[in-house]
């Protein structure tokens, strides 16, 4: 299993010490977020402080970028990390695109399909191996003077992760991206039920055999005694109880018979009340989503979650533990790379007609 760091909203002052103390602990890669801070400018910082690991962006938000300045940042990352970056996508929400980025919203899963198909015939015409030639219901590029053409480079095109939640975002990771990245609000029976099969799905959809990833994320809350743990599960729950609220993850409410929790939590976050979502999710739901013990406890708890379901999980270690003990979360890092991934098999593409139920140029 390949294990990844992630750096959560982190201070530019301090992203790069941390990126460099994760490579030091012997991480697979490094990902940033884009919440509070700008992914790029997060990505561009560990990709300096760092030599061996990937550099994510877990996850860049599309929409509110164009292809082409997102195609344009990729490039130069890909060339700046020595051909170690991947490109993590997500759509966002209508409430945010519309009244935090003020951009139009448009359905976003044919708005998907064809931004990462807009960004390969970029990053093509960069390489210089067709011109740019691209048209679609969303985005039309077709203009590339040699004046502002950041040309070839001597490193293949980032991978494409997409995060996905719901079964037709994740038959379309399956049908145009090279990875799915997972949100934490996730559970071993929904990667077997829904997100796994509908890779499978898209990927038989696009005729792709290429490599896949499966990046899986979890609520983690750590500490090293009862106290530092209660208070962490508090923490957790109050992460658990705001994801909660989103319609965009109640399939997974849905799937455990917790779609009224999610509604409860919708009406208390529209009425305002945000002091009291956390109240609403009680210690079985907590668990549901969230690893609680020592830092030592996480290559059990991730692999009783994981093993065999990803090729690679996301670890919010806390900042103290690279700083004051870096060999020891080196030794759990080395734990968790034992823990079984993914079998590649896992993800071919099925037979003619089995698991297949999209149809042709549709996205149900």
């Amino acid at each position: 299993m390949r294990v990844e760091l992630a750096l959560r909203a982190t201070l530019p002052s301090a992203l790069a010490t941390l990126a460099a103390l994760g490579e030091a602990a012997g991480f697979d890669a490094i990902s940033v977020n884009e919440t509070a801070r700008d992914s790029i400018v997060a990505a561009t910082l560990a990709a300096q402080a760092t030599r061996r690991p990937e550099i994510a962006t877990s996850v860049t938000l599309a929409f509110p970028r164009s292809p082409t300045i997102t195609a344009m940042a990729a490039w130069d990352l890909q060339e700046l990390s020595g051909g170690r970056f991947i490109l993590g996508l997500g759509s966002q929400v209508r409430g945010h695109l519309e009244r935090r980025f003020g951009v139009a919203w448009a359905p976003p899963l044919p708005r998907m399909r064809e931004y990462v198909r807009a960004l390969r015939a970029l990053w093509c015409a960069f390489a210089g191996t067709a011109p740019l030639a691209f048209s679609g219901r969303f985005y039309r590029l077709s203009l590339l003077p040699a004046e502002f053409n950041p040309g070839p480079q001597p490193y293949p095109p980032p991978p494409i992760h997409l995060a996905a939640v719901n079964r037709a975002m994740c038959r379309l990771a399956g049908e145009v991206a090279d990875g799915l990245r997972t949100h934490p609000l996730m559970t071993p029976r929904y990667l077997d039920t829904v997100v796994l099969p509908a890779i499978r799905q898209g990927r038989a959809q696009g005729g792709r055999d290429t490599p896949f990833e499966l990046v899986a994320a979890s609520f983690q809350a750590l500490g090293e005694n009862t106290t530092d743990r209660a208070r962490a599960r508090e923490e957790a729950r109050r992460m658990v109880a705001f994801y909660a609220t989103t319609p965009a993850y109640r399939p997974v409410l849905a799937l455990h018979g917790l779609a009224d929790l999610g509604d409860r939590l919708d009406q208390l976050a529209r009425a305002g009340k945000w002091e009291q979502l956390a109240a609403a999710v009680d210690d079985d739901v907590l668990d549901l989503f969230t690893l609680s013990g020592r830092l030592e406890d996480l290559p059990r708890l991730l692999a009783e979650r994981f093993a065999g379901r990803a090729t690679r999980v996301s670890l919010f270690a806390p900042p103290r533990a690279l700083l004051q003990d870096p060999a020891r979360l080196r030794a759990v890092v080395h734990e968790l790379q034992q823990v079984p991934p993914l079998p590649v098999a896992a993800l071919a593409v099925p037979p003619a007609g089995q698991g297949q139920s999209v149809r042709p140029g549709g996205s149900t």
